[in-house]
């Protein structure tokens, strides 16, 4: 029997173009995570942030890290009269939960990492890039990041395996329109390569922020009436 609702060679290639537009799906091994510095030490010449620099090869080590993305903080449910209950969407999230694991080496590269880290406040500043560190499509700046570092096991029937490091992190982000990947600080390595919908979306952000500033200004200016 024949579909009534067949698909059509045009619906397909319709399809394609608007994938095209999208741009090609990003691969899950295309992300770098590097250490930027020490969380809070602003000056690079400082001795922790000196050795950071110093051991830059270290992100060849970092196998796998969370990929920060926008979120709020779960709703709040409003019960009224009559059965009905409502979702009211909460207030967005900047504090984040994830997992590093690292390569470690015969030199004992993560040992130096820890010890550097530990030692000097516990936290780092990190970028994630889309892609790698001279080549990338978008860049995400993960704040304050509070790294703990978890004992590797030595196995001696594992002859097949490398060792590694799991490093459970909790950071602050807000946002890709918020920091670096608005400002343009670390774009030298940029792809050039952005979604169709950046500029919509910064459109949109653009106006919610002229909004609320001219707000802000007539509640200031009442205010200030008060007590003029």
């Amino acid at each position: 029997m024949n579909s009534s609702k067949p698909y059509l060679l045009a619906q397909l290639r319709n399809d394609f173009e608007i994938a095209q537009s999208l741009g090609s799906p990003l691969l899950q091994c295309q992300g770098m995570l590097v250490i930027d510095r020490m969380s809070g030490d602003s000056d690079l010449s400082s001795k922790a942030n000196v050795a950071l620099q110093k051991m830059s090869g270290g992100r060849l080590l970092i196998q796998s890290a969370p990929r920060p993305i926008v979120s709020n903080f779960d709703p709040a449910e409003a019960h009224y009269a009559g059965g009905f209950v409502g979702v009211v969407p909460s207030i967005p999230n900047t504090k984040f939960t994830g997992s590093i694991t690292m390569l470690e080496t015969e030199t004992g590269a993560v040992q130096e990492l820890a010890e550097l880290i530990v030692n000097s406040g516990g936290a780092i500043d990190c970028t994630y890039y889309d892609g790698r560190l001279d080549m990338f499509h978008r860049a995400y700046s993960m704040l304050n990041m509070a790294i703990r570092f978890e004992s590797s096991e030595y196995t001696a029937d594992s002859k097949s395996n490398v060792m590694t490091v799991t490093c459970p992190v909790d950071y602050n982000y807000f946002g890709v329109y918020a920091d670096i990947g608005e400002n343009q600080t670390i774009q030298a390595g940029s792809s050039g390569r952005v979604s169709g919908w950046r500029k919509d979306v910064k459109n949109v952000l653009d106006t919610v922020r002229t909004a609320r500033s001219t707000v802000g200004q007539v509640g200031s200016a009442k205010i200030g009436s008060l007590f003029g």
